[in-house]
This record gives structure tokens, C-alpha cells and sequence, in this order.
């Protein structure tokens, strides 16, 4: 009887071991039925993209999801988009916003009336199946309000609204390398200027600059900047310079979100300085003319600049040229 309770033992050790070890194998990342990821993926059509691609309205011909449900964007060729959560839902259209991005350059393809397939819920089965060593995730909060409220305009009224005829539509397809259509940047620096003397001087230089991407990674930009010239025109004044610059630059990716513009424009200055040319001797007067003349020449500018993006939305900046040393920080936006 001992022997046989041994054996009944045995038994149920080797059933309980042998069960274990295959739920085990099963738990295993290799193991995970890929096919259960891929039939979770039904096909809408997009039907309208927000001004900052942060609001998309969708068919809803499958009729599978339900207000607050999240969902993973994925191109019809497998590769993830976006995750998103469902704000609005109409019987044949709802409406996405997205919380993140998978691939910034698949994402800026996307464009009204594609197919996109739609994963809901957790995508991590999907991920496994992809088998990705890294993705590129971009945490979009502190897009500015008054793009962001035009998106929400789409959620709050009637998702048939004519973005395009109401100037609420910017085309973000055209992007280049920096995935941002403005950037708009403060920063201090040195500018190179004559002294009273007839030598080279450095003066502190603040400027205010704004770039636009008008075609891919082409940006114009323009720059206001100010300098205190002390002792100039003459040992006693002090005048104010404003310098204008345009320029034209072309971005270049450099990798870990730093990129390069070199740029080629042209400058323009404007000299606020009472009491230059009022000296009783005509010939300093003439002089100091001469000098506020030299300053508000209209000059070539060309030089190099570096941004490198330092948290969604913010920016550092570089500038190198023959017109300015200086750095900065900015938005994009």
C-alpha cells in the first residue's frame, strides 16, 4: 500500500511538472500566437487631419469601438503609426486624438482619405510580432493652444467642417527633417561692429528670431536683433543699433534630433543715436555720420546654425556666421 501511494505520487508530480513547463513555454515571448494580434486589426478610412495632426476623424464602418477606447494606427504595410484614444464617436465617424508617436516620418505620410488599419487596446502582442529593436516615440504635449483648439473644433461641432476653406488646414506632410512647419527663438550673442576708433568692436547683440518651413527642409527665416554701440559715434553718445536680417537655410539631420542650416542672407541696420552730427566742429560732425552711415549698410550675411532639440517642443540653438555669435532657445511649434 506505502509502495502504491509512492507511485500515485510520482505521478502527479511528473502531470503537475510536465503542465507547468507548458504553460511556462507558452508564457514565452517566441511562443505567443502572432495571429491573435493580426486578426485584432480592421481597416477605417481617414477622413479629415487636424491642423496639428494631433486630431484625426475616421470611417467608423466596423462599428468595434466605443468612446475611450484606445487605439494603434498602422499602415496597411504593418509598420505602427500612432496610438491614440477615441474622444468622439458618431454612428459613422469618430474621432482619434493622439498621445503618441510610433514613427514620426510613416505618421507625416498619412493623409486624408488613406487606410489605415486600427489595433484596440493593448498593442504590446503587436509590438512582440513586429520584433522591433527600438521605436520612436514623441510626447506631444504642450502642443500650442490655438492650433490644438482648432483640432478640438472638429470634436465639438460638425465633423463635415471644411478645414481647408476656413484656413484651418496646414498640410504637415511636407515636413523635412525637423517634424515642426515654425520655430520661433530668443538669444544673446556677439555682432562685430566699427568703433569710433575705425577698429572692429564686439557689442552684446539680443535677437528675436521666427523660421518657417515653407518646402521640405527649406526654411526662411527673419531676425530682429538690438546692441548698445557705447561710446559711439563719439566718446559721449551712446546710440542703439536695430538690425533686420533675412535668410534662407537648408536643414540637414545630424542624428539624435540635432540638425544643421547652414544659411546665406542679408542684413540691415538702423542706428538710434541723438545728438550724432550736432558737434559745433563740422568735421566730427561729418565724422559721426560717417560712422551711423557705415553701421546701417545693407551687408550679406552667411553662416552655420545647430539646433538640437531638447524636449518636445523645445530647442537649443547655435549660430556661427559672419554677422553673429550666439546661442538660443526656442519652441517649435
Amino acid at each position: 500500500m506505502h509502495a502504491y501511494f509512492i507511485g500515485l505520487l510520482t505521478i502527479f508530480l511528473f502531470v503537475k511538472s510536465a503542465s507547468a513547463q507548458s504553460v511556462a513555454d507558452a508564457l514565452k515571448p517566441e511562443n505567443f500566437d502572432v495571429t491573435l494580434a493580426k486578426d485584432a486589426l480592421f481597416t477605417e478610412n481617414v477622413i479629415t487631419i487636424g491642423a496639428t495632426r494631433r486630431i484625426y476623424i475616421l470611417t467608423n464602418e466596423n462599428k468595434k469601438i466605443i468612446p475611450g477606447d484606445y487605439l494603434t494606427m498602422i499602415s496597411l504595410e504593418g509598420k505602427m503609426l500612432a496610438r491614440g484614444i477615441v474622444v468622439k464617436l458618431r454612428d459613422d465617424k469618430f474621432g482619434i486624438r493622439v498621445k503618441k508617436i510610433y514613427d514620426p516620418v510613416e505618421w507625416n505620410k498619412v493623409k486624408e482619405d488613406d487606410d489605415v488599419q486600427l489595433l484596440k487596446g493593448d498593442d504590446s502582442l503587436y509590438t512582440k510580432m513586429q520584433n522591433e529593436q527600438s521605436k520612436v516615440e514623441e510626447d506631444i504635449k504642450g502642443t500650442p493652444g490655438d492650433q490644438l483648439n482648432s483640432d478640438f473644433q472638429l470634436l465639438s461641432g460638425d465633423y463635415d467642417i471644411d478645414l481647408k476653406s476656413q484656413g484651418k488646414y496646414d498640410d504637415t506632410r511636407n515636413l523635412g527633417v525637423i517634424n515642426s512647419p515654425n520655430i520661433l527663438t530668443v538669444g544673446i550673442g556677439r555682432i562685430n561692429a566699427i568703433g569710433t576708433d575705425l577698429s572692429n568692436k564686439n557689442y552684446l547683440n539680443y535677437q528675436f528670431s521666427f523660421m518657417h518651413q515653407i518646402f521640405k527642409n527649406i526654411w526662411p527665416e527673419v531676425t530682429y536683433s538690438y546692441s548698445l554701440l557705447k561710446k559711439f559715434p563719439a566718446v559721449d553718445i551712446d546710440s542703439g543699433l536695430h538690425i533686420v536680417t533675412g535668410k534662407i537655410r537648408v536643414a540637414f539631420d545630424l542624428g539624435f534630433y540635432t540638425y544643421l542650416l547652414p544659411y546665406a542672407g542679408i542684413k540691415k541696420g538702423f542706428a538710434d543715436s541723438p545728438g550724432a552730427g550736432d558737434n559745433p566742429d563740422a568735421v566730427a560732425a561729418n565724422n559721426e555720420l560717417a560712422l551711423l552711415d557705415d553701421v546701417e549698410q545693407v551687408e550679406a550675411v552667411y553662416g552655420v546654425s545647430i539646433i538640437k532639440r531638447l524636449v518636445p517642443s523645445w530647442v537649443f540653438r547655435f549660430d556661427a556666421g559672419n554677422d553673429i555669435l550666439a546661442i538660443g532657445l526656442g519652441v517649435e511649434f
